[in-house]
């Protein structure tokens, strides 16, 4: 299973973090910086964060199998700035991607952050995953949701993973460097 997060900017999207399930294990990458970065949750429970050819964080967690619960397996803060957006991001197809969630541009208008949170759960616990995604949202009044996305896994078929984004104005970001700008109707 391959999904893409993307926002249309006018007539253009963009791709901004894609997930990949193999019988290896689950694998989300966040673009937008100079190098390619992704977590990875690999089938055997080891994790780790790559940037470029730099492993970081590495460490051995419960087997994706054997995981019971529902729990938070990443954040990430993604740049809503126009250096984010880029040739490497834009998004026009692909033979690899079989999912895209599509978000409005009008979702992050004038925000600079878009928070993105990425869950792991076995089905028997996905009504505690929404508890838990419900508890983040009401945490800070500073970000609105944008998008709550869960989905069955193939390879892993006793679980599913989540991803939560919300969005917000809260860095020191002049107004001109804004990618997402109500240009009027």
């Amino acid at each position: 299973m391959r999904i893409a997060l993307c926002v249309r900017h006018q007539r253009t999207i963009f791709r901004l973090v894609w997930l990949n399930e193999s019988n290896a294990g689950i694998y989300v990458g966040v673009l937008g910086s100079a190098q390619d970065a992704h977590v990875s949750y690999h089938r055997d429970g080891t994790r780790h964060y790559k940037s470029g050819s730099e492993y970081h964080n590495r460490f051995k967690d419960t087997p994706i199998e054997a995981h019971v619960g529902a729990r938070q397996l990443q954040h990430a803060s993604l740049s809503l700035t126009k250096e984010w957006f880029n040739a490497r991001t834009l998004y026009d197809g692909d033979d690899q991607t079989e999912s895209i969630v599509l978000l409005d541009q009008r979702l992050v208008f004038g925000m600079d952050t878009l928070a993105l949170d990425i869950w792991l759960t076995d089905r028997a616990s996905e009504h505690e995953l929404l508890r838990q995604m419900a508890e983040q949202a009401r945490s800070d009044a500073n970000y609105h949701i944008v998008a709550e996305l869960i989905s069955a896994l193939d390879y892993f078929p006793r679980h599913k993973v989540a991803f939560t984004l919300r969005a917000a104005r809260v860095r020191d970001v002049a107004a001109n460097q804004l990618m997402f700008v109500a240009t009027g109707a």
